[in-house]
């Protein structure tokens, strides 16, 4: 009863109400997605020549890109053409906000504005449309279909604060059957009281940051709690790594499923129930994968993406931050939509030692989740250029001799000219976004 309430009668309303085609995108994309792979291709290249004519008609710092390349939109006829347009970053995108990035001639009413909530850095602002908050919802509804979901159906999400109004947080919300619970704070009586509440929520679907989900999962776990069940667990807003996925899947006793997104773009790619890789939202993003001197050997690219659908303030050819490569594999589901193959990382994942070596996030969720009788969690700090910090929330069996054998082995990971210290904690605090990140640089 709540599906086809959700469906015939809440989601129109909602659409009407914020005055965007959020429910029209959605069954759209139901549509696409199983259009062939070269199908999902043309309809990329319409879109990017129609986005490319636009820029360089209306936005100042793109018509002043291809006056400096000396070429016209109509010089750009295939990938490879577009590379001749300079990278963008959020430091460029920052230095021409708002007179130079955002579309002439666009109404005030039309526009909406949003900011990343400073992660990594300052945050930083851009703008929005309505129809572009629709299509974006459209994404985050198709991706959730693809685990079971009924829409409609309970949905509970842990997570942090939100930039989006409280008119559509509230009516999308209502609409989803959604309740949330703060990913502030999780300490282990708040985790007891997230588990009370979900076996008496009874939700299909829990939605949460990586390290938010599987820190309630080891919870879970130590405890022996056993009577945890949801159909699948979605995470989102942090890297998911193996050791995350085991502890969740074992806790909840079904699939994780990876949602990789950002703010600028909502939900980027997503996983289907063949869990084969993540699927591109290929008909709002056009994806490069790009070696430089950072990723050069490392079997990982820098991703850049042009956002097919934002003609307010357009992002061509933007480095996001983040390292993936593609998937050289095709998904037994039969989307046409290409594939995107795991794990991501956020370059601020990523510091390099003095040598140049680098030190990698993926290597210490692995060694630490090898370990993981010992130690509950961990965070390390690049303080200096030669020096890291981690800290550790060692557990019961934990003792300084495990302790050595783990710093040694980070020793070894990093190299002799960067010292290592740990440092054992009673918690590892969230960032001022709930998020926990595992690994940070102070260094510039």
């Amino acid at each position: 009863m709540r599906v086809l309430l959700t469906k015939h009668i809440l989601f129109p309303a909602v659409q009407f109400l914020l005055k965007n085609r959020c429910w029209d995108y959605y069954k759209e994309l139901e549509q696409t997605q199983w259009y062939s792979h070269e199908e999902i291709q043309q309809l990329q290249w319409k879109k990017l020549k129609t986005l490319l004519e636009y820029a360089y008609k209306y936005v100042p710092l793109y018509r002043q890109e291809f006056q400096d390349a000396q070429i016209t939109p109509e010089d750009i006829n295939t990938p490879d053409d577009l590379k001749l347009l300079p990278i963008q970053t959020k430091a460029t995108l920052r230095e021409n906000y708002p007179h130079n990035s955002i579309a002439e001639g666009v109404f005030e009413k039309d526009k909406i504005p949003n900011s990343t909530s400073g992660s990594t850095g300052s945050p930083f602002e851009f703008m929005m449309s309505r129809q572009l908050m629709g299509m974006r919802w459209g994404r985050y509804l198709r991706g959730n279909t693809w685990t079971g979901l009924n829409i409609g159906e309970k949905y509970l999400r842990i997570w942090g604060p939100h930039g989006k109004p409280f008119t559509e947080r509230f009516s999308i919300g209502f609409a989803l059957n959604m309740k949330e619970l703060s990913a502030f704070g999780m300490d282990k009586q708040r985790m007891q009281e997230y588990v009370e509440y979900i076996k008496k929520y009874n939700p299909k679907i829990i939605e949460a940051y990586a390290s938010a989900a599987a820190g309630l999962a080891m919870f879970i776990n130590q405890e022996g709690i056993t009577d945890v069940k949801v159909d699948a667990v979605i995470t989102s807003g942090e890297t998911l790594f193996e050791a995350y996925r085991r502890e969740i899947e074992q806790a909840f006793n079904c699939k994780a499923f990876n949602r990789y997104g950002c703010r600028e773009f909502g939900a980027i790619a997503h996983e289907c129930s063949e869990h084969t890789a993540l699927h591109l939202n290929a008909e709002s993003f056009f994806i490069e994968f790009v070696e430089d001197e950072q990723t050069a050997n490392t079997g990982l690219y820098k991703i850049v993406l042009t956002n097919l659908d934002n003609f307010t303030m357009p992002f061509i050819r933007y480095e996001i931050g983040d390292v993936g490569r593609p998937a050289d594999k095709v998904c037994p589901c039969g989307r046409g939509l290409p594939l995107i193959a795991e794990p991501f990382g956020r370059m601020i994942d990523i510091v390099m030692s003095p040598s140049g070596r680098m030190v990698s996030v993926h290597y210490l969720t692995l060694l630490f989740g090898d370990y993981n009788e010992y130690v509950k969690g961990f965070q390390a700090t690049q303080t200096q250029e030669d020096k890291l910090e981690v800290m550790i929330v060692p557990s019961e069996r934990y003792n300084d001799d495990i302790g050595e054998v783990l710093r040694q082995k980070v020793q070894e990971h990093t190299g002799d000219d960067m010292e290592v210290t740990f440092i054992p904690v009673a918690e590892i605090p969230p960032s001022e976004t709930g998020k926990r990140a595992l690994l940070k640089s102070l260094v510039d």
